[in-house]
């Protein structure tokens, strides 16, 4: 992305041009633009001392360039990466022995290493040789012979098995590996590789995190009225495939662009999606299934795992942290509650947002015979989903449609 320059070169007349003319934006009642006018005299001083202003901000030291020399060449220390790179890192060591090359000339070296060396600036930069690194060890799917850096960010975001997130707070690039479930790819050399194409590449004091996506797991529960020349499989089979299909994190989405980082999943969504089955005559009932809602015990010693300070950092809403409960209705802290619970203790939990318009925090259960016989529904408006989402398991079961012979039964 080239940064545009402002525009500094201009006079004394040039200013007092400009401001003049834009008088009647702010004041029709003003008519008289003489010199004699005590308002166009103090336009005029404005325009004096803006011009001095300009002036100064318009000089560029030779110290300057030489620290943008640097920053755009690299650390030393490291071999270069092709020929241009080892022609600017030998202008860095001339200058440092006063013996620098003009400055027309460097700013022609630099112009050729940006154009045709893989340099990270830009979020796209990023993007492209983080694609590059992944698809060199991603090889089941032979990869067409793509230039990523002549793409454009959205066509980037669009391939979905890299997503970059800057954070402007810490000055860091996230990059987050979304590969396919099949087949199984080595975790580590895929962090490596993306890891170490970055790290030569990026500018200095840029930090780097590579990880894999983080997904939230669901379990559903299904009560269906179905019409009696469908068979259930047929339906069941149905149904997951389409729901599956739509949280897809590659072609999923209202789009089939993928399933959007972060977005939360409603429940609206999911029963449309069944009622759009043939056979399915009515959805009756979808809520999370094999969870349990965290009461206060619980929530004591989720807050006591955490620490103060931590509960601090994660909660800055909660007033007094001895105090459990508060997050649990504050729909504000819901997205981070939601962050912190699936990325970082790494367990099982969920944040909901509940029919009673309350925020609840739900626990997987045991997965033992017993807990998969029991019917642990929780009623749902909408499950927060921190970056990724994706159907672990539905429990279907039935409402006969009339005239069959009554009765329920479940798969």
């Amino acid at each position: 992305m080239k940064i545009k320059i402002p525009d500094l070169d201009k006079n004394y007349e040039d200013l007092i041009d400009e401001l003049v003319q834009s008088i009647p934006n702010f004041s029709a009642e003003w008519t008289n633009f003489n010199p004699s006018d005590p308002g166009i005299t103090l336009l005029e001083l404005f325009s004096y001392i803006a011009e001095f202003l300009i002036y100064r901000s318009n000089q560029v030291t030779q110290k300057t360039y030489f620290n943008f020399l640097q920053l755009i060449a690299g650390a030393k220390q490291l071999d270069p990466l092709d020929d241009l790179q080892a022609d600017l890192l030998d202008q860095v060591t001339k200058w440092e022995k006063n013996q620098q090359t003009d400055l027309p000339t460097i700013r022609a070296m630099v112009q050729r290493y940006w154009s045709y060396t893989n340099r990270a600036i830009s979020t796209r930069d990023f993007y492209a040789l983080a694609l590059e690194a992944y698809f060199s060890v991603d090889t089941a799917i032979p990869a067409p012979n793509i230039n990523y850096r002549e793409l454009t960010l959205t066509q980037l975001e669009q391939i979905r098995r890299v997503i970059v997130i800057p954070d402007e707070d810490t000055f860091a690039i996230n990059v987050m590996l979304n590969p396919p479930p099949e087949p199984a790819l080595d975790s580590g050399a895929l962090l490596l590789a993306v890891k170490n194409n970055l790290i030569t590449k990026r500018p200095i004091g840029t930090v780097i995190n590579v990880r894999m996506v983080h997904y939230t797991y669901i379990c559903l529960y299904m009560a269906l009225t179905i019409s009696s020349s469908f068979a259930e499989k047929t339906i069941e089979d149905t149904i997951r495939t389409k729901i599956k299909a739509y949280l897809n994190s590659i072609t999923g989405g209202n789009d089939h662009k993928g399933w959007p980082m972060g977005q939360s999943l409603g429940l609206y969504e999911l029963k449309l999606i069944a009622e759009d089955v043939e056979g399915v005559e009515e959805v009756d009932q979808v809520c999370l299934n094999h969870y349990e809602v965290i009461d206060e015990d619980g929530e004591k010693q989720l807050l006591k795992s955490l620490g103060q300070d931590a509960a601090k950092k994660i909660f800055p809403h909660l007033a007094n942290i001895k105090n459990p409960g508060t997050y649990l209705k504050t729909g504000s802290s819901a997205a981070e509650s939601a962050i912190f619970l699936n990325n970082y203790l790494k367990s099982p939990l969920l944040v909901i947002a509940h029919p009673q318009d309350t925020i609840k925090v739900i626990r997987k259960k045991a997965d033992t015979a017993k807990a998969r016989e029991a019917e642990d529904k929780i009623p749902f408006k909408s499950v927060f989903v921190p970056e990724l989402v994706k159907l672990q398991d539905i429990t279907f079961v039935y409402k006969l449609e009339q005239g069959r012979v009554d009765g329920t039964f479940s798969h």
